[in-house]
């Protein structure tokens, strides 16, 4: 399991940052995570490891979500995602799972 998860916050205005704290924002948060995911993916890939397309749908739905609300906040209308943890469902039964063609 690969949990990316990046490193600080640097909170300011665009034009209030310099240049070097800039760099150093995305040196740590972007391109240590993708130097972390690049090592471990070999090893992920062996596992037989794979959720992208699913992890970039449920993004999406946040995505989605963000740019409601900020459309809608204005008009004293609420949206929110809700992002449960863990539970033991079915979700995850021999029917949800995609059988491999070949």
């Amino acid at each position: 399991m690969l949990v990316n998860n990046a490193g600080y916050g640097l909170f300011a205005g665009v034009e209030e940052i310099s240049d070097a704290e800039a760099r150093k924002l995305f040196d740590t948060n972007v391109f240590g995570l993708l130097n972390v995911t690049r090592t471990a993916l070999p090893t992920l890939r062996a596992q037989g490891a794979g959720r992208g397309l699913y992890g970039a749908s449920k993004f999406a739905v946040e995505a989605i979500t963000e740019a409601l609300h900020a459309e809608v906040a204005p008009l004293g209308i609420h949206a929110t995602v809700v992002e449960p943890g863990s539970f033991r469902t079915e979700f995850l039964s021999a029917e949800s799972r995609r059988r491999p063609v070949a």
